[in-house]
């Protein structure tokens, strides 16, 4: 089984193939473009282009000489697991070849890897993305064995909030995970840019960009998680074993108050177990999790 056809999908393909088959299972909102890859006319694989949550800061950081209309970020790529070796960096050359053809204006696109889910960044390494160095992220785990996503945990903070008596929170306090057993994490996302210009606009870009634009790619020896302690500092740590990641709706859906004045939630979603969480923490260098 190999992609033989790629060609543009509607938005409802593909978020009902990316909520059956991507690990995060949501659409990124501000995604524009929608390829689909398929063999013998079924649907196998899709990627999607557009812009993350902050599409102007994104692209300054890297190249202040570019805007929006210069780039697209990747939101989804999404395979299916019985396709070939190789198959999303071939995939993805193909796509990008489309665009270039098709969209002559994109000089940049631009990727995450999620090196706090275990994702050093291999697909794009091997599709010669460039390297342009890593930032810090964070993610909670709960004690059931959920991932959630700071921008997932709406309702988590709104409970929080209520707690502490505070209007609003966009952080968890200690004293509510602590209450809770939530960890919080720190992990790191590597960024990826791949260059649809010309040679001398790329080397351009690169020379007047503030970061390192390079191929010293990451491996998973670079990843690294920091756990949180009871006075707020972070140290090195092993990554705990999860059920599976929750998004926003799921959080919604899943959360159980048992007692608003005391800060006493949990969980209680019906979704099957990915990992077992026998032993909470295990090393990322034995990290095994879905497909990007």
């Amino acid at each position: 089984m190999k992609i033989e056809i790629i060609k543009e999908i509607d938005k409802t393909t593909a978020s009902n193939f990316v909520a059956k088959h991507h690990y995060r299972k949501t659409m990124p909102r501000l995604n524009k473009v929608f390829y689909g890859g398929f063999y013998l006319g079924e649907l196998v694989g899709i990627v999607t282009l557009g812009y993350g949550t902050q599409p102007v800061a994104t692209i300054k950081k890297m190249f202040p000489l570019l805007s929006t209309a210069d780039y697209y970020e990747v939101g989804r790529l999404c395979l299916l697991d019985e396709l070939p070796r190789n198959s999303e960096s071939n995939f993805l050359s193909r796509v990008f070849e489309i665009v270039k053809k098709n969209n002559s204006e994109i000089k940049v696109i631009f990727s995450w890897s999620d090196g706090i889910m275990g994702k050093p960044g291999f697909i794009y390494q091997a599709t010669n993305f460039m390297y342009a160095g890593k930032i810090k992220t964070d993610v909670y785990i709960t004690q059931e064995g959920y991932l959630i996503h700071p921008r997932s945990a709406k309702k988590l903070l709104e409970a929080n909030a209520f707690f502490e008596k505070r209007e609003k929170l966009f952080w968890l306090t200690r004293s509510f995970a602590r209450k809770n057993n939530i960890i919080r994490l720190k992990g790191f996302q590597f960024r990826y840019v791949y260059f649809l210009c010309n040679k001398r606009e790329k080397r351009d870009l690169i020379k007047t960009s503030p970061v390192s634009i390079n191929l010293e790619y990451p491996k998973t020896k670079d990843i690294f998680f920091f756990k949180e302690n009871s006075i707020g500092k972070y140290a090195l740590c092993d990554f705990p074993k999860y059920r599976e990641t929750l998004n926003a709706e799921e959080v919604s859906k899943a959360i159980r108050i048992d007692s608003i004045n005391e800060g006493l939630v949990r969980f209680q979603h019906s979704a099957p177990v990915m990992v077992e969480t026998d032993n909470l923490f295990f090393s990322p260098k034995t990290l095994t999790l879905k497909k990007n």
